[in-house]
């Protein structure tokens, strides 16, 4: 399953001020829970980089996993509490050191092709990066 962020992408635009990266984690948590999933991974992207940490955060019995592929979650996006899985093209700034020594990064790949919208660009190397990572959590 892979719903929008509230206010974005298929989703119901917002009718107000309010929707920050807590409280979508929170909502796509509770819909993970009512769809009856007991564990599952989660991967983000721009803003979704930030809330899919967020999740893991929230919901950490559950979230088996957070893959990102935006620098942008760091160094407060991700705290530990899940293994992480980082993807960066050749235009990200590498701040793998920093990111490691913080974070329970377990899976990190550094691409020699793409950009900023890497789903665009490199779509099965996204797609096999994200397989991988979940792969090996089994």
């Amino acid at each position: 399953m892979i719903p929008s962020l509230p206010g974005f992408g298929f989703s119901t635009p917002l009718a107000g001020p309010g929707m920050n990266v807590a409280r979508m984690a929170g909502l796509l948590a509770q819909l993970m829970a009512r769809l009856g999933y007991d564990g599952y991974g989660v991967q983000g992207y721009d803003a979704g980089a930030w809330v899919g940490p967020a999740m893991g955060k929230q919901d950490p019995d559950h979230v088996i996993g957070v893959h990102v592929n935006a620098l942008l979650a760091f160094p407060a996006g991700i705290d530990g509490e899940v293994p992480t899985g980082v993807l960066v093209s050749n235009h990200d700034v590498t701040i793998r050191r920093w990111a490691e020594r913080d974070h329970d990064i377990v899976h990190w790949t550094e691409l020699e092709k793409g950009g900023h919208f890497l789903a665009m660009e490199e779509p099965e190397a996204l797609v096999e990066d994200v397989r991988t990572f979940f792969r090996a959590l089994r």
